[in-house]
């Protein structure tokens, strides 16, 4: 954009007022602006969010008639890409207060992009502390609040505070055991944390963890799934933080051999935290992770779960049906916690007994019987299981019940809960990290991902390679939708080895060469074939036949070329019928050459 443009987008702002411009535009009437002009006086939000909260225009193309009349552009943040030192420029308080983040330097100064480019107070102040003329762009307002939570984090401050804490302990005389106590070696390892949970709490981080490594510490936070890494040189203050950390949760600071368990409560940001600490000992000291369980958020109901209004509806009426099996699903800290309980706030009444088993109760919910599992005891899922059914329940739930369960007791366990759910007439809803086990047993399936429930249906219809592979990020590996299973990559490189097989025959040839790293070929192979299933996966080239039909000389010269490179031939066993008859010439050429 050019500097005249710009320059004519400012005088055309200092024209007109937002009212005018929707109704001038036709976006709302003038009976309209007068019922937001009087909510604005009611709440003193702005017009723009006044009129979209009132449902009388969409938030988009309000934003498009900002944008093609003030002649600025409209810029998606999600697209993007930030120079964090000229976001730095404008203070975190300051961008907040006029919702607004610099973007680019442009026109002789900076492009902000702002929710209410007609905000000329806003304007004025941003030009006055950045000493440069201020160019507006439109931006979503839901948008721009998320990104300034990515990009004024707290890392740097942590990063500082780390520099501190670790000159601290530079002294080898220091005893880290009085971390607990109140003295002013404790002060940077208490600010250090405080800060830790401030920026995890802002980035709406599931988990935290810190893991000591060779000359260094590792902080990551997962959010929406994915583990986010910040890398620091001073690795002695591992020790610190992890001290601190048991001294919190009660933990015994004098054992380091032993993994240890434990929960304590903060206060952060004005919302009450429970943190669940897990202590393990690992080469380098005690790694440590803790959950986030923002107490103070509430249940969310069913309505904050991002379902589309026909899949809400829909899953609505499943969820009253008398008996059945409901199954969520989705990577680690991506919510399927958060929706079950959403589930069970949406069932929950004085005339429908709900009981659920937890590994812990993580929220408590009034009118519904609690279960805390703890193996320490014995109080198992399954012996907690056998004792639910005696309490006459109409919905049972169960939050991960088969993660510490070997194949024989996961599979007993699910199928206690199918025979129960078909033969008592119970409502099981379940998380299960398992999909291949989910796959099986469900009725239904709840796929979620971030903060919104991403797909639901039977199992055929949210169980593809597609959906999968999005779901759980999956990059290096694949998902197979037939069988349920999850592959490793196929090796790398040029095919070696050329493997001819059939009905099966191939598959654990396939995957002995996939784990010594042997890059392979196979065929000729019906798509129908069991083994297509197995090798489109894992081998380098896949040479195939329409189903049901003789070889074509076609495909057999393209099987022949790509033996011809190969070092070796391995017969897993083919079964030569009418069809596949020309298997036997490349079986003929292989001996020949001395490949098989």
């Amino acid at each position: 954009m050019t500097e005249n443009s710009h320059q004519s987008g400012d005088l055309a702002q200092r024209k007109v007022r937002l009212g005018d411009l929707l109704v001038q535009t036709g976006l709302i009437s003038e009976a309209q602006l007068q019922l937001a002009l009087q909510e604005q006086k009611r709440t003193g939000s702005k017009l723009g969010r006044t009129v979209i909260d009132l449902g009388f225009v969409a938030e988009v193309k309000l934003l498009t008639a900002l944008s093609e009349q003030l002649k600025i552009p409209f810029i998606e943040l999600k697209h993007f890409k930030f120079d964090q030192n000229l976001v730095q420029t404008l203070p975190e308080a300051m961008a907040r207060r006029f919702r607004a983040i610099p973007l680019s330097r442009e026109g002789g100064g900076v492009l902000v992009g702002m929710s209410d480019p007609l905000d000329l107070f806003a304007q004025d102040e941003m030009e006055r502390l950045l000493k440069t003329r201020v160019h507006p762009a439109v931006v979503r307002e839901a948008e721009l609040l998320a990104t300034l939570d990515l990009v004024y984090r707290r890392t740097s401050e942590i990063a500082s505070i780390a520099g501190e804490l670790e000159g601290e302990l530079q002294d080898s005389d220091f005893d880290l055991s009085k971390l607990g106590a109140d003295n002013v070696s404790d002060a940077p390892v208490v600010r250090l944390l405080q800060t830790l949970f401030e920026d995890a709490v802002q980035m709406k981080a599931s988990d935290i963890h810190i893991e000591p490594d060779e000359g260094v510490v590792r902080i990551r936070q997962r959010i929406d799934g994915v583990l986010n890494e910040q890398v620091m040189k001073e690795q002695r203050i591992a020790s610190a933080l992890v001290m601190r950390l048991k001294i919190m949760s009660g933990l015994d600071i004098s054992e380091k051999r032993l993994p240890q368990d434990g929960r304590f409560n903060i206060r952060v940001k004005n919302r009450n935290i429970d943190v669940r600490v897990s202590t393990m000992p690992v080469q380098f000291g005690e790694s440590v992770v803790m959950r986030l369980l923002d107490q103070s958020a509430g249940i969310a109901s069913l309505d904050a779960g991002g379902m589309p209004a026909d899949m809400l509806a829909r899953f609505r009426r499943l969820l009253q049906r008398p008996y059945g099996m409901v199954l969520v699903t989705g990577p680690t800290g991506s919510g399927k916690t958060s929706t079950i309980y959403s589930c069970i706030h949406a069932l929950k009444s004085p005339q429908v007994s709900i009981v659920t088993a937890e590994e812990p109760v993580e929220y408590v919910i009034d009118g519904v019987a609690q279960c805390s599992i703890d193996p320490k005891i014995d109080l198992t899922f399954e012996e907690t299981l056998r004792h639910i059914v005696r309490q006459d329940p109409d919905v049972i739930v169960l939050d991960e019940p088969t993660s510490f369960l070997d194949v024989k007791y996961k599979l007993e366990l699910l199928s206690i809960l199918e025979r129960m759910a078909r033969q008592k007439k119970i409502t099981v809803i379940m998380s299960l990290h398992e999909i291949d086990l989910a796959q099986k047993i469900s009725d239904k399936i709840i796929c979620v991902k971030g903060e919104t429930i991403s797909h639901y249906g039977s199992p055929e219809e949210v169980f593809t390679e597609e959906i999968i592979r999005e779901l759980y990020g999956i990059n290096n590996g694949y998902f197979d939708p037939l069988f349920g299973s999850i592959e490793l990559p196929a090796p790398e490189g040029e095919p070696e080895v050329f493997v001819i097989s059939s009905g099966g025959t191939g598959i654990p040839v396939y995957r002995r060469l996939q784990k010594e790293h042997i890059p392979f070929a196979a065929g000729i192979l019906y798509e129908n074939d069991m083994d297509y299933r197995l090798a489109r996966l894992l081998a380098a080239e896949v040479i195939t036949e329409e189903p049901f039909e003789e070889i074509r000389e076609e495909t057999l010269q393209k099987a022949f070329e790509t033996m011809g490179k190969c070092k070796r031939v391995i017969n897993a066993g083919v079964k030569i019928g009418t069809w596949n008859i020309g298997i036997e010439r490349l079986l003929e050429r292989a001996e020949i050459e001395g490949k098989l």
